[in-house]
Formats: structure tokens, C-alpha cells, sequence
């Protein structure tokens, strides 16, 4: 089919990446995912795999190892044998990668609960390599993208729980991811880095936005804890003049706790 037909009143549009992004019914009747490009444009399933493929028969790689993986153990064997195939661990990098993309595009359009199943399949793939493949090279490789995965789950959590007007669940889903960085750079004795970690301050910057904006209830103590984190990644991203504005909130939080006027 020639594709003008597609692109045709479609202008890619260089300034708002949401205008890119595009749900449509296909001839198959299923919901697909377009991405307009410069010079052409991309599509992907909405559901399942985004190149929609049943890769040995099933909904995914991960499903298919997670299948195999429980067969093998019933059987009294060590399902560690994973790292003896090669070709399993180069499809499933090449599936989460892929999960990747449209997972960014789905966010984009704020299709949360979307961006939210696929970093939940990230992060099921990069569980079922620390679990069964051992340890070196090949655990690392995907574990690098814990993080990542970690905090694009939180924050589509926390969007859709606002989205459903639940504002607790929201701010619980961003402690959650918080706590869960900070986890995984103290498994690498990366302590001395957490107040570097771009997906830890990102979080902790988006759980401020929804706590001013929608001005979520939470004890005096959380509130507390919640703005000298604030106020140590404002520094940190030297940005003087919100850490001013969460010094004197602290401020005013401690008189109120001290009873002093």
C-alpha cells in the first residue's frame, strides 16, 4: 500500500513529540501504535508484542522461558541452563528493547496503564535473567536497565492512580520506585551515588509536582522526609531557588512540629 495514503495530513511535527504518536484501528480490527517519523512512520501492536509475533508459539519470549523454565524445574532439573542458550538471551534483549520503544510512546500519549504493562514485562524479563542465568556479564547486561524500568513503572503507576483520582496509591507508587533505586544502587555498593541517580531524582521531582499540585495528604512526618529529599536533589541539580523555597517550608513544617510560633 502506498504509504502517501497513511502520512497524508499527517505533518511531522518538530516540536511537540505527542503529535507523532498516533492509536488506529487496523484492517485486522486490532488497536495499533504509529510513530510519524521525519520521512515515514512506524507501526506497532498495541497489544501483546509490538511487532505482534508469537515467538514459539507464544505471547512473548518471556513467556515462552518463563514456560520453559518451570517445565525444566518440575522435572528435577537446574533451570540455570538458560546461559547455554545464547540465542534466548539475544531474543529476549532484543524483546525488552523493543518493549522500550513503544513503552516511550505510550507514555508520551499518556496511555498509562499501557506504559505500565510494558515496564512490568521490562522488568519480568530482567527478573527471570537474575533468577536463572547465573552470575557475570549476562545478569549485568540486563540489570543495567533496572532503574530505568523501575522508575517508568512508578511514574505510569502514579499517573494512572491520578488519573483515577487515587491520590494515596499515587504517591505509595513513587515511595515504592524511590526506595527500589536506592535498593539497587546499594546491591552495587553504589551508595555514594544516590543523590546522583537521574531515575531516583526524577522520581522525587514528579512525587513534589503531584503533592503540590493536587495538594495530597500525608502525616507531617512523611511531609517532612519529602522535602529535605526535595530540597537535597534541588541542590544537587542547582536549582537555588526551589531548594530556597523547600528550606523555608521545612522551616515553617519544624516550627509547627516544635509548637513554636
Amino acid at each position: 500500500m502506498d504509504l502517501a495514503i497513511v502520512l497524508d495530513g499527517w505533518s511531522f511535527d518538530e516540536e511537540e513529540e505527542a503529535n507523532n504518536i498516533r492509536k488506529i484501528v487496523g484492517v485486522d480490527g486490532r488497536l495499533k501504535l504509529q510513530i510519524r517519523l521525519r520521512d515515514g512512520v512506524i507501526q506497532w501492536e498495541l497489544e501483546g508484542r509490538p511487532d505482534g509475533k508469537a515467538p514459539y508459539g507464544c505471547e512473548s519470549v518471556l513467556e515462552y522461558c518463563l514456560g520453559l523454565m518451570e517445565e525444566h524445574e518440575r522435572r528435577g532439573g537446574k533451570a540455570a541452563f538458560l546461559l547455554e542458550r545464547q540465542e534466548l538471551l539475544e531474543q529476549l534483549e532484543s524483546e525488552l528493547l523493543s518493549y522500550e520503544k513503544r513503552r516511550t510512546a505510550l507514555f508520551r500519549i499518556s496511555d498509562y496503564a499501557r506504559s505500565l504493562q510494558d515496564a512490568l514485562h521490562g522488568l519480568g524479563i530482567v527478573e527471570l535473567v537474575r533468577r536463572y542465568a547465573g552470575e557475570g556479564a549476562a545478569v549485568f547486561q540486563f540489570d543495567r536497565h533496572r532503574p530505568r524500568l523501575t522508575a517508568d513503572r512508578a511514574r505510569s503507576e502514579a499517573l494512572l492512580m491520578i488519573q483515577r483520582m487515587q491520590l494515596g496509591r499515587a504517591v505509595q507508587a513513587l515511595n515504592d520506585g524511590i526506595q527500589a533505586v536506592e535498593e539497587f544502587l546499594a546491591e552495587y555498593g553504589l551508595e555514594d551515588e544516590t543523590g546522583k541517580s537521574r531515575e531516583r531524582n526524577m522520581l522525587i521531582d514528579l512525587r513534589r509536582s503531584l503533592r503540590e499540585r493536587y495538594n495530597i495528604p500525608i502525616t507531617d512526618d512523611e511531609l517532612l522526609q519529602s522535602l529535605k529529599t526535595e530540597q537535597e536533589v534541588a541542590i544537587q541539580q542547582e536549582d537555588f531557588e526551589m531548594a530556597a523555597r523547600l528550606r523555608d517550608k521545612i522551616n515553617l513544617l519544624l516550627a509547627k512540629l516544635n509548637g513554636t510560633p
